[in-house]
């Protein structure tokens, strides 16, 4: 990951469809990571993109949505087993019908 006090340069990696890079990539672990390997290389990167450590480089501050968003997806065992088989398509479907759910309840 390289030295935090260096500037923040993370890999180039395949965007998808919807503009995301793959999960796996991002947080820089393999398919085959266990939990806590996801949590810990998740805590490592979000101390050092973390936008109250980088005020001036708002490369950092996108870089730790990106991260945040990531780990929302490896650290639910279900939606990293749907990420894992459909890849982002199924995840934006859900997310939508999640959405469309709520919405729908705020008019009952």
């Amino acid at each position: 990951m390289g030295d935090s006090d260096g500037p923040i340069h993370e890999p180039a990696t395949k965007s998808s469809a919807a503009g995301h890079r793959d999960p796996y990539e991002v947080l820089q672990v393999p398919r085959d990571a266990t939990d806590q390997q996801i949590k810990t290389a998740y805590r490592k990167m979000a101390l050092r993109l973390h936008p109250d450590k980088n005020a001036n480089n708002p490369e950092a501050a996108e870089l730790f949505k990106e991260v945040a968003y990531s780990y929302g997806i490896l650290s639910d065992p279900e939606k990293r087993r749907q990420y894992d088989v459909a890849g982002f398509e199924v995840c934006e479907i859900l997310k939508l019908a999640m959405l469309y759910a709520e919405e729908s309840v705020d008019f009952l």
